[in-house]
């Protein structure tokens, strides 16, 4: 090695280290607590992909920085804790669940709306060791105070959101006037679960910090949190907030309290269960007193959203229950979803058509994805933690102890009504490795700390091989960088760009910049292309077949890559059907119908699937058939309203008019019958006529429902067609209606509205 490449490499080991790798990796994490201020409106899922590519920007980075400082021993690696351990294991399983799971793909790199596939988690791995090892107490505490300084401007913009959507307009600066404001989280349940992680670390500061100024700031935090979530009035996070004060008040007793404090802590936990037993007991007669947030409450139950998460959790038992793999290891990463549809609860089409890739509680997702391992892998995370805090509980950090101990309660208990995002995943990684330098800054554990640093000299002797070694490294990882953070937000943003200024054909014009390279943001951004022309109604448009085609290219390479996604299998069955319709080819509704037999297989009790195969049997002649496909999809659940509508359009089609009728007015007096569209109304109205029982569908009920659904819609031609329907059926409300078409040709909306 030459001198003077020896004495570069001396100067960037010694100096360049220590003066810019090293505020390098500490300055990356602290940006992390800016989380909260992340979105970049013209992309898809603005609110969780940004945040997302900017956790792994910084995360990245934030290694770079490690790498270099490890390697040449400016940092020294402690002993591995516990804690340590429980992550390594943690990940280790993630892993092997991934290399037995249906499509590895997949449950590697994860897609753009959740990012939660290994690749994504690795980041959060990388995290907690990192910072572990670089932060000292003053970063902790510079990291606390960044993220809580965010929490007011987070909350001042949710309360504009909610003036501007009250008002009518958007105020300035304001993306997304919102009547359930999420401020920059874009759901007000994202927001929520960052506001618990911002009430537990201000906790952290009042205890730590001894400026009154902080101390002071840290409380208005706290408090500022605290009401915000019962103001948003989410449930799983306000009764996670709930257990997290009465945890608090509980381990303060316990470890801290005096004899007649816990006995007030008993009589408190006493009083508060009889106060939630006589809420429920007294909801029916009281109800209407009690606030919004109580209401949904002791009324979640018998609602729609409770219902459909319990079947979740059902089918995620069977799931778990499928093989002797998946009862160890589970399906793998980002493969819930691939248990959840073979294992599918028709039930579910009782309130909604969903497609679930979370089971909305945290332990029902880690059960299917990861099985028994990967479950207590997990929960011994907690374990762990609560073991530290426990042996931290008589030092000099009691009180650390116990808002840590009431923070992870928190955590924990919403986590069984929602899953995780980047903002949570960052702060409870983060969380555990400052409490792990707890751990290890422990009195306890100094002697072995101090012989471990002195076992290990501060620098060693660079060579060319190590630099070159970490170079190559560092080369790699920005790499990784532009290839999993800049490409897909360049192409996620020219992808909606196109839609935004109605440019379909440049689309066409630039499908491969847009497509390629296919990475984790392709399957999301295929989803969303196929809605758009779903929704537009232009998959049968001969016009729009350049595009079609295009679409079906890339759908037939992401089913055979991934051959046991339903939900694309599903996809590439409609677009071929839509298609056939448009171009009346026999070989596409074939196509169709063997892709839509195929989205069965895989899900042999979702409804939907067979909506979609009786249509495009029809398309091919096969009338007879596709009743008989609609009665058994019928028969999975009578209770879904849209099973029976579309069998009685499938009976139409087949000629039997009667039958068809007799149907549909089952579904005419259910309340989903809100939700048709108008071409549906006119397809019920032109089988009503063929049947020659036009007068069932002039009772003033039907009237005056349709004339109310697209007053609500503002769809004017509609309106003014019903309402002369209506004049026609009741000549005595011939002033009435017309009050309504005056009204409506001078786009009076608010006035209609009210009438």
């Amino acid at each position: 090695m030459s001198e003077s490449i020896r004495l570069f490499i001396k100067i960037m080991c010694s100096t360049f280290l220590e003066k810019y790798f090293l505020p390098l990796t500490k300055f990356s994490i602290l940006a992390l607590a800016f989380i909260g201020f992340i979105i970049y409106p013209n992309v898809l899922y603005p609110d969780v992909f940004t945040k997302g590519l900017f956790v792994r920007f910084f995360i990245a980075l934030a290694f770079i920085g490690f790498v270099w400082l490890l390697v040449f021993r400016k940092i020294s690696f402690p002993s591995l804790t516990p804690l340590s351990w429980g992550v390594l294991a943690f990940f280790f399983l993630l892993l092997i669940s991934m290399l037995f799971s249906p499509g590895i793909y997949r449950s590697f790199w994860g897609e753009a709306q959740r990012m939660e596939g290994v690749f994504g988690l690795l980041h959060y791995g990388i995290l907690f060791f990192v910072a572990r090892l670089v932060f000292q107490k003053k970063d902790w505490l510079r990291y606390l105070k960044l993220l809580i300084i965010t929490v007011p401007f987070l909350v001042i913009y949710a309360v504009l959101q909610k003036i501007s959507a009250v008002a009518g307009k958007s105020l300035p600066f304001i993306l997304n006037p919102s009547g359930h404001p999420g401020s920059l989280f874009g759901n007000p349940v994202f927001f929520s679960m960052f506001l618990i992680f911002a009430a537990g670390f201000a906790l952290f500061i009042y205890f730590l910090e001894k400026k009154k100024g902080w101390r002071i700031f840290s409380l208005l935090v706290i408090g500022i949190s605290i009401l915000t979530i019962l103001w948003l009035g989410i449930r799983g996070e306000a009764i996670g907030l709930l257990f997290g004060i009465v945890a608090f008040l509980g381990f303060y007793a316990l470890w801290k309290g005096s004899k007649k404090q816990k006995i007030w802590f008993v009589i408190f936990v006493i009083v508060l269960i009889s106060v939630v037993i006589l809420l429920f007991v007294f909801k029916d007669s009281l109800f209407n007193f009690y606030p919004r947030l109580i209401q949904r409450t002791v009324n979640f139950p018998q609602e729609a959203s409770f219902q459909t998460r319990w079947l979740s959790i059902q089918v995620s038992f069977k799931a778990f229950l499928d093989s002797p793999k998946t009862i160890l290891i589970g399906w793998g990463q980002e493969h819930f979803m691939t248990g959840y549809n073979k294992y599918y609860d028709p039930r579910h089409g009782t309130f909604e058509d969903a497609w679930f890739d979370r089971a909305h509680n945290k332990l029902a997702d880690v059960l299917v994805s990861g099985g028994v391992l990967g479950l207590l892998s997990y929960l011994s995370l907690f374990v762990v933690l609560f073991w530290y805090l426990y042996r931290l509980r008589r030092s000099e950090n009691q009180m650390i102890a116990i808002a840590g101990g009431a923070l992870i309660v928190a955590y924990f208990v919403q986590n069984l009504a929602i899953f995780d995002l980047p903002q949570s995943y960052v702060n409870f990684f983060l969380l555990m490795a400052f409490v792990d330098s707890l751990y290890l800054s422990s009195k306890e554990r100094a002697q072995k700390r101090e012989l471990s640093k002195k076992e290990l000299p501060k620098t060693i002797k660079p060579s060319m091989l190590q630099f070159s070694l970490v170079s190559f490294i560092s080369l790699a990882i920005l790499v990784l960088i532009i290839y999993t953070v800049f490409i897909p937000l360049w192409q996620s943003k020219l992808y909606l760009s196109y839609f935004l200024t109605h440019k379909g054909e440049d689309l066409v014009k630039n499908w491969d910049q847009v497509f390629r390279p296919r990475n984790f943001s392709h399957y999301t951004l295929l989803d969303d292309v196929w809605r758009r022309l779903r929704d537009q109604d232009v998959l049968r448009n001969p016009t729009f077949f350049p595009v079609v085609d295009l679409l079906i290219k890339e759908l037939e390479y992401t089913v055979a890559r991934e051959p046991n996604e339903a939900t694309m299998a599903l996809r590439l069955g409609n677009v071929y059907t839509e298609k056939a319709i448009g171009s009346e080819s026999q070989e596409d509704f074939k196509k169709g119908e063997y892709y839509t037999r195929q989205a069965i297989k895989l899900s042999p009790t979702r409804q939907e699937s067979y909506y979609l195969l009786a249509f495009n049997l029809q398309g091919q002649n096969r009338s007879s058939e596709a009743v008989e496909i609609m009665r058994y999809a019928l028969s999975l659940n009578p209770s879904t309203q849209k099973a029976r509508y579309n069998l009685g359009i499938n009976l139409a089609l087949a000629g039997n008019l009667k039958e068809a009728v007799e149907q549909i007015e089952i579904v005419r007096q259910h309340p989903w019958f809100n939700s048709l569209q108008y071409k549906d109304i006119k397809n019920i109205e032109k089988i009503y006529k063929a049947a020659a029982r036009e007068d069932l569908l002039k009772d003033q009920e039907h009237f005056v429902f349709l004339l109310r659904k697209f007053i609500q819609e503002e769809k004017a031609n509609e309106v003014i067609y019903w309402a002369n329907a209506y004049k026609k059926a009741y000549p005595e409300f011939n002033e009435d209606m017309n009050v309504v078409i005056n009204l409506t040709n001078q786009g009076a909306w608010e006035i209609l509205k009210k009438l």
